[in-house]
């Protein structure tokens, strides 16, 4: 039987990734990193998310990030005056 760690890494990128046509308007690319430990995954991390989920959205939603970067489905977003807020519930 495999032993399995105690810790979880997730890896993300974000940005322009190509090398050949870069978008020198956002020529930004990051590698995002994190490691937690599964306890405290389980214990701080995921109860946190569902309580952002339930106090905006009063239900459990997929926090997709197509649908924040560009503000569609559960993510349309308001603007009030030169700030964006979300509604506080």
């Amino acid at each position: 039987m495999a032993e399995f760690s105690d810790d979880i890494v997730n890896v993300d990128d974000g940005g322009d990734q190509s090398l050949i046509s870069i978008d020198f308007r956002f020529p930004v690319f990051a590698l995002l990193l994190r490691v937690v430990k599964k306890h405290d995954c389980v214990r701080s991390v995921v109860q946190a998310v569902q309580a952002l989920k339930f106090r905006y959205w009063g239900r459990a939603i997929v926090l997709h990030e197509h649908g924040i970067r560009y503000s569609k489905g559960d993510f349309t977003v308001r603007w009030n005056s030169s700030r964006l807020f979300m509604p506080s519930r």
